[in-house]
Parts: structure tokens; sequence; C-alpha cells
């Protein structure tokens, strides 16, 4: 098994660090839900996804937010390394989100507040979550250092 990224694994696109990149941050409210973010990339039906640092699909958010594709799409699971640098958030206005998804996520560093409809909670190294994102949610990095997370989006089928 090689470790060198197989052909389709990256493609090009706002936010990406492929080849012929444009680093032009994405407003995070324009692409509401995962499955919107990675919509440039060609079909691929193949059985296997490897992906390998600096090959990978990257969204840049102009809150600084930073979405890392692990695998390519399915059709219904975004599987993805989430950063939030110190002091950013889902949103550059404070506003919350929600699509008809569920979210699953593990925080590798650092720490998140998580505001989850009406409750606010802080999510912090080595603790995990899960939700129903059609509830409006939001997340802030209060803290001085990056927070990074593994993330699964499963989206709801039509």
């Amino acid at each position: 098994l090689t470790t060198e990224p197989m052909a389709g694994d990256h493609a090009a696109g706002p936010g990406t660090d492929g080849e012929g990149s444009d680093d032009t941050p994405v407003r995070r409210i324009n692409i509401g839900s995962a499955i919107g973010a990675w919509e440039r990339q060609p079909e691929d039906h193949s059985r296997l996804s490897m992906t390998a640092p600096g090959h990978r699909t990257k969204l840049v958010m102009d809150s600084g937010v930073i979405w890392e594709q692990l695998a390519r799409k399915t059709d219904h699971l975004d599987f993805m390394e989430i950063m939030y640098p110190p002091g950013s958030s889902s949103t550059t206005d404070g506003r919350m989100l929600r699509h008809d998804d569920y979210e699953y996520g593990y925080l590798l560093e650092g720490e998140l507040e998580v505001t989850l409809g009406f409750d606010v909670m802080v999510l912090r190294a080595g603790e995990a979550i899960g939700f129903d994102s059609s509830v409006p949610h939001l997340f802030k990095n209060l803290g001085t250092t990056p927070a990074r997370g593994i993330w699964v989006v499963h989206h709801r089928h039509e």
C-alpha cells in the first residue's frame, strides 16, 4: 500500500491547497452544510479513498476556520479535520447555523465553545460530541491556541 495520494484525491477550488489553488476565503454562511463545500470535485465511484498531508482538499472560511477533507465525499458522509484558530468562530457575524444533517466530532487539541440551541458548553481535547445539526449551532475558539478535531457529517437521505 502506497502513501502517495491517489488520482483524484484533491481538487483545486476555493480554499484548496492543490495546484492552481485559490486561497480566497469562503463565507461559511454561504455553504450551509459540508456537502456543499466539495461540489467542485469530479464524481468518483472508487472503493478506496486515501489522502496525504499537503494533497487534501482544503476549504478556508472567511472566519479563519479550515476544513480539510480526509477522504473523498461519499454519498452521505463527509470526513474532515477542522481547525479553529484562536478567536475564530463558525461565522464572522455570530449567526448560528443549521442544516439537515448529523454531526459527530472528536477534539484533538484546544477547546471549542459549542452553542447548540439555547445550551452553551465547552468541548475540550479528548472529548467528543454528536448532535442533530438541524438545531441551530455555533462553534467558537475563545482560547489562545488552535482547536483541532476530526469531524464527520452524516447527510440525511433525500
